[in-house]
């Protein structure tokens, strides 16, 4: 990566785990049933939401909690104060690069 681009969070890179933790900030208490993340993001198969999932809770973003309602298991989608800080700075840095380019330098 070149300096302009350093800022950004290559946990970010893929454009899903951006939308889940946009649903994620846009959440009540930045939490989420799985079922309802899965609805919101469009995602095709539960497999690819697990797989964002992973990767995201490797990076200590979200963190889940399983749970019943009665006896229906829930799995509740959380987001951590890491992740929330990190999706901020990684849209800071992407706005920076977008707007104004040749600033972007003068902050490295």
């Amino acid at each position: 990566m070149d300096d302009r681009t350093s800022r950004l969070d290559r946990v970010f890179f893929h454009p899903t785990r951006v939308l889940i933790v946009k649903q994620l900030v846009e959440a009540a208490g930045g939490r989420q049933s799985f079922v309802e993340l899965y609805k919101r993001c469009d995602i095709n198969n539960h497999g690819t939401l697990r797989s964002h999932l992973k990767t995201l809770q490797r990076a200590d973003y979200v963190e889940a909690a399983k749970s019943f309602n009665g006896v229906v298991p829930l799995t509740t989608v959380i987001l951590t104060e890491t992740g929330r800080r990190a999706y901020q700075a990684h849209i800071a840095a992407l706005t920076m690069l977008v707007r104004s380019p040749e600033k972007w330098e003068a902050h490295a």
